[in-house]
């Protein structure tokens, strides 16, 4: 069963600083923030046509940065952000929608011209 540690804590702390960045629309700053946040070592996994992407930098260049392009006015609403200890790791995650104007391709569709919410959930050990 998990609990909620001091770790868990420091790690939901973190994310919530991380997730202000999205809050602020500040797209640069989303970067700026994964790179720090993300080790070295993390690997990233997303639904197809990503799959997994070369190296931890790839949660900004090839997740996040094609959806802002994609959805002009882009914003990201998180209704649910909770962490905590399961099975000997910790977990941050946060599920919601990134939603704007789809007015450029995204991995593939084609763009429909009007608001457009893409479902998301995010799992970070």
């Amino acid at each position: 069963m998990g609990i909620a540690t001091a770790t868990s804590s420091a790690n939901k702390a973190l994310y919530h600083k991380f997730l202000q960045r999205f809050d602020a629309a500040d797209w640069a700053g989303v970067e700026t923030a994964a790179n720090a946040v993300f080790g070295t070592s993390a690997k990233v996994h997303a639904s197809h046509p990503i799959n997994e992407t070369p190296n931890w930098l790839g949660y900004a260049t090839h997740v996040i940065a094609p959806i802002n392009a994609a959805f002009q006015g882009c914003q990201r609403q998180n209704y649910v952000v909770l962490g905590g200890e399961y099975l000997g790791s910790e977990w941050v995650t946060s599920t919601g929608y990134f939603y704007g104007h789809f007015t450029k391709p995204l991995f593939g569709i084609p763009a429909s011209g009007k608001q457009a919410f893409l479902r998301f959930g995010e799992f970070h050990r």
